[in-house]
């Protein structure tokens, strides 16, 4: 499964490199359509994630909800905001605290 080239997901992954960011892309399938999920910092132990479909806040935009997972500064346990660019996204994911 590959991402569009000029996705906010894709611009995202860019911004989590160039931060140092830990993360993990999968793929699922959500209401029959494919699905790239970003986890941060793995998919094991994500405290945040990332989706763009058509069923996500912003998706059909082309634009990235969040999901937290507990241990999030700016959005905790399974709260969801939505329609990011990546610039906007990526400020979710620097606060996160990755030490347990």
């Amino acid at each position: 499964m590959s991402i569009n080239m000029n996705s906010e997901m894709n611009k995202l992954i860019h911004l989590l490199h160039e931060n140092n960011i830990p993360f993990e892309i999968g793929a699922g399938v959500y209401h029959d359509e494919a699905v790239i999920q970003i986890f941060s910092p793995s998919a094991e132990d994500c405290l945040l994630d990332a989706v763009s479909h058509y069923y996500s806040y912003g998706g059909r935009r082309g634009l990235i909800e969040l999901m937290g997972h507990g241990a999030g500064e700016r959005i905790t346990n399974y709260d969801v905001v939505g329609w990011l660019t990546a610039k906007e996204a990526i400020g979710y994911f620097t606060p996160i605290k990755y030490c347990k």
